[in-house]
C-alpha cells in the first residue's frame, strides 16, 4: 500500500514497465491509499450517525471509488458513483465490483456531470469527500444535489485543505508546499510563475482546479429554507497545528486562514 511518504501519483516506473502498466499500479496503489482514509473521514464526522442499512447513495467526486464502496460494505442499497474524470472512473468501473464480487450488483460509476442525473428525490445520501473545494459551480451543484435527495435526506461532505488555509493550493501553482501562499503571495505574480511553471497560461485559481472556499462562502451556500445543519465542524483531527488554527480562526478577520477544512452533515428540507 502507498503511504504518505510515497504517494500513489508519484510512483516512479520499474524497469521495463509500461506507461500503462504504470498508470494501473498507480490507480491501484491510490485506490488502496484512499479505502484506508475512509476511515479517517469517517472519524472526523464521528457521532454523526450515517445509517446506510437499504439506502440509496450517490458520491459526487467519486475518483477511483473507494469511499463508494465503504458505502455498499456498510449495508448501501445502490450507490452510484460519479466523476468528470474518465481515467478514474474507467478504474472504478473495472476494479471495484470485481474487488466485492458480493456487492457488485450494489454499485456503479459514471463519468457524468451532477446536472445529467434525471429524477427528483432518488436518493437518501449524497457523499462528497475531498472534491468541494473544487468545484466551479458551487450553488449550481448544491442545488442539484438538493434536486436529487428526497426531503430528510443527507448532504454529507468533508473538504480539505481550504484555499486560504497553509497549504490550500495543494502545491497545484509551484507544486511545492509553501505556506498560505495563495493567501499571501500577490495573484499576478503568483499566476506568472505558476504559468512558466506548467508551460500554459493559468489566469485564475480555477485554472488549477481551486474554487477559492472560504468557510463564509460554504455557509452561504445552504439557505436555511432549503437545509438544516445536522453537523458543521472546522479543522477536525488531532493534529497540534488544528488545535492552535482552531484558536485564532475564532477571530473573523482570521477565520479564513486559519480554517484548514469543513466536515459537514446537511438534511434537505
Amino acid at each position: 500500500m502507498a503511504t504518505m511518504t510515497e504517494a500513489p501519483w508519484r510512483l516512479q516506473p520499474a524497469p521495463g514497465e509500461t506507461q500503462h502498466d504504470l498508470q494501473q499500479r498507480r490507480d491501484r496503489a491510490y485506490f488502496a491509499w484512499q479505502l484506508a482514509d475512509t476511515e479517517v473521514f469517517w472519524r472526523r464526522l464521528s457521532g454523526a450517525a450515517i445509517d446506510f442499512a437499504g439506502a440509496r447513495v450517490l458520491e459526487l467526486g467519486c475518483g477511483h471509488g473507494a469511499l463508494s464502496a465503504d458505502a455498499a460494505a456498510k449495508g448501501a442499497a445502490r450507490v452510484l458513483g460519479i466523476d468528470l474524470d474518465d481515467q478514474r472512473i474507467a478504474f472504478a468501473q473495472q476494479s471495484v465490483p470485481a474487488a466485492d464480487p458480493d456487492r457488485a450488483h450494489v454499485m456503479a460509476f459514471r463519468c457524468v456531470d451532477i446536472a445529467a442525473i434525471e429524477g427528483e428525490a432518488c436518493f437518501d445520501i449524497v457523499l462528497c469527500k475531498d472534491t468541494f473545494e473544487h468545484i466551479t459551480d458551487l450553488p449550481g451543484v448544491v442545488a442539484e444535489v438538493h434536486r436529487l435527495l428526497r426531503p430528510g435526506g443527507l448532504f454529507v461532505i468533508g473538504t480539505s485543505p481550504l484555499y486560504y488555509s497553509p497549504f490550500g493550493d495543494h502545491g497545484r501553482y509551484l507544486g511545492s508546499r509553501i505556506p498560505w501562499l495563495g493567501a499571501l503571495m500577490p495573484e499576478p505574480l503568483l499566476f506568472r510563475l505558476a504559468s512558466a511553471r506548467h508551460r500554459t497560461t493559468i489566469s485564475s485559481a480555477a485554472d488549477v482546479g481551486l474554487n477559492k472556499m472560504t468557510p463564509a462562502r460554504f455557509r452561504g451556500l445552504f439557505a436555511p429554507h432549503e437545509w438544516n445543519v445536522r453537523m458543521l465542524r472546522y479543522n477536525a483531527g488531532d493534529k497540534p497545528l488544528l488545535r492552535v488554527l482552531s484558536v485564532l480562526r475564532r477571530l473573523r478577520v482570521l477565520e479564513p486562514l486559519c480554517t484548514v477544512s469543513i466536515y459537514a452533515v446537511l438534511v434537505r428540507r
